[in-house]
């Protein structure tokens, strides 16, 4: 009798274990309302309590919009992207599947409004790269090269400079390099 209350026990544990193993690695999905655009791929979205497992009246999180790299706001098209995100989200209630985390903190998520997958609109609108050192979506490079052959958006500049070279220089002309540390340049 032991032998079977104790299995019985043990069972229970593993099946519990397995369910937050599995909820753990699954998309979670958010829903709330953009309240801020910080510039082409980053967004800031109120959500409503008992979400996120939050017990404040209201929660903010800022999400990445994954698998897409916008201009930053320095660069060419740098505005342009971010007002065009804007246009589509602010203000507006949104969905954002995510599974994890960038090292910033943001939630790394695909947006969706209503049934229209906006990080696909940016790259469609010729408003981002596809971001192919960490997403490998087929629908996002064939986006990418369809908005680049049409020369949409920043593809009607002559030689658009991708965001992560972009940011590279300017650490570079900060005395910074590649690894984001201090160069020595004196004697």
């Amino acid at each position: 009798m032991k032998k079977v209350h104790a299995l019985k026990w043990l069972l229970t544990g593993l099946m519990a274990y397995a369910l937050c193993v599995s909820v753990h690695s699954q998309e979670v999905l958010l829903t709330g309302r953009v309240v801020k655009v910080t510039d082409g791929d980053t967004i800031t979205v109120l959500v409503p309590s008992g979400v996120m497992h939050s017990n404040a009246p209201i929660t903010q999180h800022k999400i990445r919009l994954q698998g897409i790299d916008a201009p930053e706001k320095g660069q060419s098209f740098g505005k342009a992207s971010g007002h065009f995100l804007a246009g589509l989200v602010a203000g507006r209630d949104v969905k954002v599947k995510w599974s994890k985390k960038d090292r910033y903190g943001r939630i790394l998520g695909t947006v969706f409004l209503d049934n229209r997958e906006i990080n696909l609109e940016m790259l469609q609108a010729g408003f981002a790269w596809h971001y192919k050192k960490y997403d490998s979506t087929p629908a996002y490079a064939k986006a990418e090269a369809e908005a680049r052959v049409a020369r949409k958006g920043l593809w009607r500049d002559e030689k658009p400079v991708d965001p992560q070279t972009f940011r590279a220089t300017i650490k570079r002309k900060k005395g910074r390099g590649k690894d984001g540390k201090k160069v020595f340049t004196g004697s």
